[in-house]
């Protein structure tokens, strides 16, 4: 039988794609009370699915997708505050159950540590929604922005791309990873940097599983090596736990002053040891 690829133009495809990754970041904005912490995060991750895709039009040269491209990023980072908020929470749970950090097990550690952790991490939490929806009342004015977005990129010219279109932004990507690790392995401190190498990482990764969906039959022997990039993307969203950890452990903190110090010491320790590791790793 042939496949979905064989049938239907894989512009198409992909435009049908950004729409559903579109219509679901509204649905996710849109989560009640509790629900609303996961719902930015896994609406932002929709919008990064988007954006994956649109870089395959940007590509070849369409101004309306590098727009397109541009005001799902600003609509983004309006929700980082809540998603970093949501975030350090997150980064508290991995940590205290982390295997690469044997003085939390220590007993000289104070065992209220991380109970007050947790409670201060809480509070930021939640006046992070409050200011966040003082401003936007139930997140209404993004989610109106993306149902326009979703109207913009039906004009797109989907139907203009061509396999070889995606095969060259996805080798594209390749090579802006490969050029974001140099960097990043020549300054283990540079926090820019390694951010800059992860968003590479998360790119490829997003076009990948994109287009091995899309032609599952075409991109066996074309895409780029995935063992590659799945290896240092899990340790590198986990070391960002750690600059998101150190970003909220500068005074003034929410956290007792212990308890920043305590922070702030494992999260540098960690940083450390992570990035030296990445960097005498070769990414072939």
């Amino acid at each position: 039988m042939p496949s979905r690829a064989n049938q239907t133009p894989i512009g198409k495809i992909l435009g049908e794609f950004v729409h559903r990754q579109l219509e679901q970041s509204q649905e996710l904005l849109a989560r009640p009370g509790e629900q609303r912490h996961k719902g930015v995060h896994e609406a932002r991750k929709c919008m990064r699915r988007a954006r994956a895709t649109l870089a395959v039009l940007i590509r070849n040269h369409s101004e309306a997708a590098s727009q397109l491209d541009e005001s799902l990023a600003k609509l983004c980072r309006s929700l980082s505050a809540l998603r970093d908020a949501q975030a350090l929470n997150e980064a508290l749970s991995r940590l205290r159950r982390t295997k690469h950090a044997p003085e939390l097990r220590s007993p000289g550690i104070d065992d209220t540590i991380f109970p007050r952790a947790f409670a201060s991490a809480k509070t930021i939490r939640e006046q992070a929604l409050k200011q966040a929806l003082l401003q936007d009342p139930e997140l209404a004015a993004r989610r109106e922005k993306l149902q326009r977005f979703v109207a913009d990129s039906a004009a797109l010219p989907w139907l203009d791309l061509t396999v070889q279109d995606a095969l060259d932004a996805l080798q594209h990507s390749e090579k802006r990873m490969q050029k974001a690790w140099r960097r990043a392995a020549a300054d283990s401190k540079d926090d820019v940097l390694w951010h800059s190498l992860r968003k590479r990482v998360r790119r490829l990764r997003h076009q990948r599983g994109i287009l091995e969906d899309t032609l599952p039959q075409l991109w066996v022997d074309s895409l780029p090596s995935k063992k590659r990039a799945n290896a240092i993307a899990k340790e590198l969203g986990e070391s960002q736990d750690d600059v998101l950890l150190l970003r909220f452990c500068k005074r003034p903190s929410h956290f007792d002053n212990d308890v920043r110090i305590f922070l702030r010491d494992v999260a540098k320790a960690r940083l450390r040891q992570t990035r030296v590791a990445h960097a005498e790793r070769s990414l072939e």
